[in-house]
C-alpha cells in the first residue's frame, strides 16, 4: 500500500464534496497502475485501462449515509472512466480508471478493526500501561491486575469513545464494539498543525512583530539548531503541545461526559498521539483510570495508520466480495502525519 496522501489543508471543509479527494486518490491510483505496468512490461506504455474497487473514508462528522454515498457515486461516475496523465520524465502515461465498485465509510470505524489486525501489538501496549507501581492503591492495582489479563475480544467488544488526533483536525468517534455510533461522534479543530500556528504566532509576538514567521518557515526553525532563533522555537513548540494536548483532553471529557460515561474503552492514535504523547498520556492515564476505562495508546509504528490498515481489513473481508492486495486502499487524512511537519490533509 502506498504512503498517507496529501487532501485537505489545515482548515478543510467538506470532503465529500471537495474535488482534492477526488483529485488525489485518482493520482495515486494511475500512478499506481504505471508502476505495475512497468513492473510486469519492462517499459512504459502510452496508455493503460484499468478497473478497480475503492476503500476511503471521511471524518465522523460528515459521514452521513447522504454524504458516503455522494463521494462514492463521484468516484463511480455514473460508470465512466476518470482519466489521468502520469509524466514519468519527459513521457507521459495516458491512464483511464474505471471503478467498479466504492466504498465510504467513517474514520474511526476501520481503526477498531485495525486493533484486531495488530492484536498482539494492542495487547502489549496496554499491559505497559497497565503494570503495577509501589505508588498504586489496592484498588488500582487490581484493576491494572485485570485490565492486563484481557484478550484482544475483551478488549474490542467495548463501546469505546477513540480520540483520532490528525493535523488539522480530530475526531473523537464513538463505537459500539464494531458498530459506529455517528450521532454520538464529534470532530473538533485540533492537532499537530493548529499548535505549530500558534508557536509561530508567539514567535512573532516575541520579536515585537519585527519578523514575521509563516508556519512552514517556523518547522525549518525547529529543525535547524543553528538558527539565533532556534531554542525559542523549540521552547514554544513545547508550550504550544502542552496547550493542545489539554485541549483535546478536555474536549474528549466533555465528550464523555455528553454520553453519560457509555464508553469502556480510549483508544488514542493519529500521527498526532505521537507529538502530543508526552503531554497528553499522563492526562488521558490519570482520567481513564479514574472511571475505571481502558486505555488503549495504540504503538507509534502504527499509531499514523489505523485507518488505512482497518480499511484493508474491511474491504478485503466486507466491502467486497474480491479484492486484490494491489489495489488501493486510500486514508485520505492528515492523521497519517507524523511530526510536525505537513505531509497529509487534515
Amino acid at each position: 500500500m502506498h504512503p498517507p496522501a496529501i487532501a485537505m489543508p489545515i482548515k478543510n471543509g467538506k470532503k465529500y464534496e471537495s474535488d482534492v479527494t477526488i483529485i488525489t486518490a485518482l493520482g495515486i491510483v494511475a500512478a499506481d497502475a504505471v508502476t505495475r505496468a512497468f513492473k510486469e512490461m519492462g517499459s512504459l506504455p502510452d496508455s493503460i485501462q484499468c478497473e478497480d474497487v475503492l476503500a476511503s473514508m471521511i471524518p465522523a462528522t460528515q459521514a452521513e449515509p447522504i454524504n458516503c454515498k455522494h463521494l462514492e457515486d463521484r468516484f463511480l461516475n455514473d460508470g465512466h472512466a476518470h482519466t489521468v496523465i502520469v509524466y514519468v520524465g519527459y513521457q507521459k502515461v495516458l491512464v483511464s480508471i474505471t471503478f467498479t465498485d466504492v466504498k465510504v465509510t467513517m474514520e474511526g470505524l476501520p481503526a477498531i478493526y485495525a486493533i484486531q489486525k495488530h492484536q498482539s501489538e494492542m495487547l502489549a501496549a496496554i499491559k505497559a500501561l497497565y503494570t503495577e507501581t509501589d505508588s498504586d492503591d489496592d484498588k488500582t492495582k487490581e484493576w491494572k491486575k485485570k485490565v492486563a489479563s484481557y484478550t484482544i475480544e475483551d478488549i474490542v467488544s467495548q463501546r469505546s469513545l477513540s480520540t483520532d488526533i490528525g493535523h488539522g483536525t480530530s475526531d473523537l468517534p464513538v463505537m459500539n464494539g464494531l458498530k459506529p455510533d455517528r450521532e454520538r461522534s464529534e470532530g473538533i479543530e485540533a492537532g499537530v498543525g493548529h499548535a505549530e500556528e500558534s508557536a509561530a504566532r508567539a514567535l512573532n509576538e516575541e520579536l515585537s512583530n519585527n519578523l514575521t514567521v509563516t508556519r512552514h518557515q517556523f518547522d525549518d526553525i525547529l529543525l535547524d539548531k543553528l538558527h539565533p532563533h532556534h531554542a525559542t522555537a523549540v521552547e514554544l513548540m513545547e508550550t504550544a503541545n502542552y496547550e493542545q494536548s489539554e485541549f483535546i483532553y478536555n474536549k474528549f471529557t466533555e465528550r464523555y461526559q455528553e454520553i453519560g460515561g457509555n464508553a469502556g474503552l480510549f483508544p488514542v492514535y493519529g500521527g498526532g498521539s505521537i507529538t502530543f504523547k508526552k503531554d497528553l498520556l499522563p492526562m488521558m492515564m490519570k482520567y481513564a483510570t479514574s472511571v475505571r476505562a481502558i486505555l488503549l495508546w495504540v504503538p507509534e509504528e502504527l499509531a499514523p495508520y489505523m485507518n488505512r490498515d482497518g480499511l484493508e481489513v474491511l474491504a478485503s473481508t466486507i466491502f467486497f466480495s474480491k479484492f486484490e492486495p494491489s489495489l488501493e486502499v486510500l486514508k485520505q487524512d492528515l492523521k497519517n502525519s507524523k511530526g510536525t511537519t505537513q505531509e497529509g490533509e487534515g
